[in-house]
């Protein structure tokens, strides 16, 4: 968007002050906006951050589980092959 200029040495008539408060309103608004957008991209940021933290922690636990499972078969007595290989 553009804005269009205002001289700094004119004469401000009640038409330019009313412009001019028009101006800042929207320079107040756009900046509450922005503000919005921020703390929605890092609240966004955030839970993805979380999301990837579980993931991650169950994935290990499977990894971890997993493991325990085979160190359990190959630690049994009896190692009893799966179906399809018997």
């Amino acid at each position: 968007k553009y804005i269009l200029d205002v001289q700094v040495d004119a004469d401000l008539t009640s038409d330019s002050i009313l412009h001019l408060v028009h101006l800042f309103d929207k320079a107040e608004k756009t900046s509450q906006k922005e503000k919005l957008l921020w703390y929605y991209y890092i609240e966004a940021t955030s839970s993805f951050i979380s999301i990837s933290t579980k993931t991650f922690e169950t994935t290990m636990g499977n990894v971890k589980s997993a493991l325990e499972n085979v160190n359990d078969t190959l630690l049994s007595p009896v190692i009893i092959p799966p179906p399809n290989l018997q």
